[in-house]
């Protein structure tokens, strides 16, 4: 189905609000506001606290956010709290291009060392209802899981640690209609509330800590002559495990989500027989 989005480059603020509503009247699905700060396109525009105000006052509407600024990472989260359904922004503006990755990954190799990174996995297309709000919620499952990858330190949902900065006005997703279904106006939980998938895109990440096998000599200690000593790895080692984790955890989440579809719809089978065709 196409969707209509009323783009907002640059308003009168005193009539914003009346503005998006005449706009989403005329058919708009959702509004769309680009945000510059002169490095793209030499206009200026306001914040997010003029969208926060305006999702206050119209909290079921679809905020698409395009961040055409020189560093969209600084302000992401502001405008998530702000209200933001998506955010979107230019590569070039991100440091963290894939040519400087790799030689971040290569500099750390060439002096013997190694680095961590972030993997972050979503899944679309899960259902309503699929966990359980105690020992088998989906966050648990995903979790135990992701837990069982070799430098996996740590693990966050939706906005994540976020959530410390936020009121809970702000953290909750109001539900809303959206083609005849329900959704969410925002995902900042990740598509699982209590536990139990909410039907939105699951959204989580995880922190993987560098190669802890490096060529460079460590302190260590002799345990046998319970003395100080010192430890050079000979062999082979990445100076980055992350991009072989990465298929590693989408791998490990479709298992753990496909355990978690078999026992929702597995028991209905029991309860009420298989579908008939």
């Amino acid at each position: 189905m196409t969707k209509v989005a009323a783009s907002i480059l640059s308003a009168d603020l005193a009539n914003l609000q009346s503005d998006c509503t005449r706009l989403l009247d005329a058919g708009a699905d959702l509004m769309h506001f680009d945000v510059m700060d002169g490095h793209f396109v030499p206009n200026i525009s306001y914040g997010a606290p003029v969208l926060k105000c305006l999702h206050a006052a119209m909290p079921d509407v679809y905020y698409d956010v395009h961040l055409m600024i020189s560093d969209p990472a600084r302000y992401a989260a502001d405008f998530a709290r702000a209200g933001a359904s998506l955010i979107t922004f230019h590569l070039e503006a991100v440091p963290d291009t894939a040519e400087e990755v790799i030689a971040a990954i290569r500099a750390a190799g060439s002096e013997g060392d190694s680095v961590g990174g972030i993997l972050e996995t979503i899944v679309t297309g899960l259902p309503a209802g699929i966990g359980e709000p105690w020992f088998d919620s989906v966050e648990s499952e995903l979790a135990h899981l992701m837990f069982a990858i070799p430098a996996c330190k740590g693990i966050e949902f939706g906005a994540g640690f976020g959530f410390a900065a936020m009121h809970g006005s702000e953290a909750n997703d109001p539900f809303t209609m959206r083609d005849g279904k329900i959704a969410t106006a925002t995902n900042k939980n990740g598509g699982i509330n209590g536990g139990i998938t909410n039907g939105m895109p699951i959204v989580f990440r995880t922190v993987l800590k560098p190669t802890p096998s490096i060529y460079k000599q460590q302190h260590t200690v002799d345990y046998i002559g319970k003395t100080d000593g010192e430890l050079q790895i000979k062999g082979r080692h990445d100076p980055c495990i992350v991009p072989r984790a990465a298929v590693v955890q989408n791998t490990l989440t479709a298992f753990g989500l496909l355990d978690l579809l078999t026992v929702r719809y597995g028991t209905l089978a029991q309860k009420h027989g298989l579908p008939q065709e």
